[in-house]
């Protein structure tokens, strides 16, 4: 039993509908609810920097921000598990020695990520009428905008938390 084609049609334009509808709630998941969740936690802040597609990182950190990363995820650890002297400073340890492994992997996944994203979209595209590709071209440069304003956003309050010497 085959679907007519109009039919057809319906259904794919619903599953993109959705699949529009899950990426941004998803963006605003990440953009949105994470800071206020980061300000009631007392701005300690859960995102994992860079942004990225997915919301994923990568782009190796600078140093100063890895630093203080680290520091924070150090001092949590430290005060979670009641950790001694020696056993924070080998914990900081082994972050440090794993901090240019995260780098080169983030920097090989990257573009994988940012080709299934593409992927997905050119998939997308090809479902929609080329009036709806227009809108749908217009959502994701408007998207696109909202998750790079996010991202300069999160490096400068990185900076200035860096700079101010805050937590």
């Amino acid at each position: 039993m085959t679907l007519p084609r109009s039919r057809l049609m319906a259904v794919l334009t619903v599953l993109a509908m959705l699949a529009i509808g899950v990426a941004a709630g998803i963006a605003v998941e990440r953009t949105v609810l994470h800071r206020k969740f980061d300000a009631a936690r007392g701005g300690r802040s859960g995102s994992r920097g860079g942004g990225g597609p997915f919301g994923v990182m990568t782009e190796p950190m600078d140093t100063a921000s890895r630093n203080l990363m680290r520091a924070r995820i150090v001092k949590r650890i430290t005060e979670d598990l009641t950790l001694t002297a020696s056993q924070t400073m080998a914990v900081d340890r082994i972050f440090a020695r794993r901090e240019l492994e995260l780098d080169s992997l983030r920097a090989r996944v990257g573009p994988q990520l940012d080709s299934l994203r593409d992927n997905m979209r050119a998939s997308i595209d090809s479902v929609l009428t080329a009036e709806q590709r227009v809108k749908f071209a217009e959502a994701r440069k408007r998207m696109d905008a909202r998750r790079r304003a996010a991202e300069t956003r999160d490096r400068e309050e990185r900076d200035q938390r860096g700079q101010d010497g805050s937590r």
